[in-house]
């Protein structure tokens, strides 16, 4: 038998062998290793080991839980809760969002969406003037930051389009009124991180009402589109990013009260029934012709193990469906209680608690609720 280390020897001098090696190694473990010579250095960094680990399905480690902003001035503190193993709890990436050279009050720069391990992030909502307000796109793995270039500044969304399987660039979409429109008026503008630019896409359209306004508000991304799900049947819609075109699509079966998601490539939308605690999860089909109901999940015993489930019925909050089905594990639904975050398996209907919330200042605690937004490990360039 030959010597161990002369066995180590030729795995670690075979670069396409120790590329295979290391792609199979956690993220942050990655940037760690980076350490070990300048030959690692050098493999690690670059980009095609980037785009051969995007190869590789996202799994959803942990949430960032994030509440409305503070007028008091209390800085937006952004909890990190792992969703696997809590005995071992991993370190958060941050604990509040202060990129260098912002303009506005750095201790209130947002989450504003999740996607492929990427950030979204804005600066705060109460900045003075439309000139402080600022979009990032952020790595909290790797610490990479990009500066996007301003964009029409009366705008009503901002969404984020990645997917590192696909494309190692993203894209930045906002509905906004252009300066030669009037505010009732709306047109597409979207960010390429392939060209550094903004662009103008599609025709002006009129909103009706405000609620017009708040329906774009909710979009997200999948399958190459951005979608929105409004209260009514003609806000249901989608937008090709690649053919630059708005589609409708039918409206799930739910009332006027429910979260819009995406998971595993899956785009869903989660109805709560509070007066018996049962949750559907609705799932779009591929070919946008309807939905199909994924999950029906009773709650019920989870509510006898915590009565305080029932008696303050306006605290529970579902936070996030984590479908792991590719990783050929489990699937699992987390949601808030008073005072706790539970995690429920969608498969053998086991539960457990993740995370204890802190309690805060009542005086200076923001109104509002928790917003999640999944957490995924990645060495992807910004």
């Amino acid at each position: 038998m030959k010597p161990l280390c002369e066995s180590v020897e030729k795995v670690i001098s075979n670069d396409d062998l120790l590329t295979l090696i290391l792609l199979r190694v956690p993220a942050r473990s990655l940037l760690q290793l980076k350490c070990v010579s300048k030959h690692w250095l050098s493999l690690i960094s670059a980009r095609l080991f980037s785009i051969l680990r995007n190869a590789i399905p996202l799994r959803a480690s942990a949430l960032f839980l994030q509440l409305p902003p503070s007028f008091y001035g209390v800085p937006c503190e952004i909890n990190f809760v792992p969703l696997d193993d809590t005995t071992c709890i991993a370190s958060s990436p941050f604990r509040n969002l202060t990129f260098a050279n912002d303009p506005g009050n750095i201790s209130r720069i947002r989450i504003v969406q999740s996607c492929g391990g990427l950030l979204l992030c804005s600066s705060c909502p109460f900045c003075t003037s439309i000139s402080e307000f600022t979009l990032y796109v952020y790595n909290p793995t790797t610490n990479y930051l990009v500066t996007l270039p301003k964009h029409w500044p009366a705008y009503y969304t901002s969404i984020f389009a990645f997917d590192p399987s696909k494309s190692p660039h993203f894209k930045v979409f906002v509905c906004a009124s252009p300066p030669e429109l009037s505010t009732d008026q709306g047109r597409f503008q979207i960010y390429s991180s392939e060209t550094g630019s903004w662009k103008a896409s599609g025709h002006a359209f009129n909103f009706t009402s405000r609620a017009d306004k708040l329906a774009w508000r909710n979009g997200v991304y999948f399958n190459g589109c951005i979608h929105w799900i409004g209260k009514l049947e003609y806000g249901c819609s989608y937008f090709n990013l690649d053919e630059e075109r708005l589609h409708t699509m039918p409206r799930p079966p739910v009332g006027q009260i429910f979260d819009v998601g995406v998971s595993e490539n899956h785009l869903h939308v989660i109805e709560v029934h509070s007066h018996d605690y049962t949750v559907q999860v609705f799932e779009m089909k591929n070919d946008y012709s309807g939905w199909i109901v994924k999950y029906k999940i009773d709650l019920s015993l989870v509510c006898q193990v915590f009565p305080e489930m029932t008696r303050s019925r306006h605290l529970f909050k579902i936070l996030s469906l984590v479908r792991r089905e590719i990783c050929r594990e489990d699937s699992f639904l987390v949601f808030k209680i008073p005072g706790k975050v539970i995690r429920y398996n969608l498969v053998d209907k086991s539960f457990k608690p993740i995370w204890d919330i802190p309690a805060s200042d009542p005086l200076t605690r923001p109104r509002g609720d928790y917003k999640a937004y999944q957490y995924f490990e990645s060495l992807s360039y910004v």
